[in-house]
């Protein structure tokens, strides 16, 4: 599990890029046996209340599995604000779920 404090970057060689971020963001490596995955391939960030999906050039694709209605592949370099609900797949398999944690009580 991966928190989303900050925008999380995800690939194979997921390093940071040329131009400094004001956020750096986390680096979540998938292994090398997942060949069709990018380098860097798709970035997650919460704005708000929303999860934004960017894909960052990905060669394979982002694809969003809503929990109703169609799927949408993303093209490259497209983001695509979604809701928790949604799978967002990679390929080779490599899927990403959104899990929603609670607020913490009040005093």
């Amino acid at each position: 599990m991966v928190a989303l404090d900050r925008p999380v970057d995800i690939g194979r060689r997921p390093e940071s890029p040329r131009v400094p971020e004001q956020v750096p963001a986390r680096r979540v490596v998938i292994p090398a046996e997942f060949g069709e995955v990018s380098a860097r391939h798709v970035r997650i960030e919460q704005v708000g209340d929303t999860i934004v999906v960017h894909d960052l050039g990905s060669t394979n694709g982002v694809t969003v599995h809503w929990a109703r209605g169609a799927s949408r592949r993303l093209r490259r370099g497209e983001s695509c604000a979604v809701l928790p609900d949604a799978v967002i797949e990679l390929c080779d398999g490599v899927q990403l779920e959104f899990i929603t944690q609670p607020e913490p009580a009040g005093p």
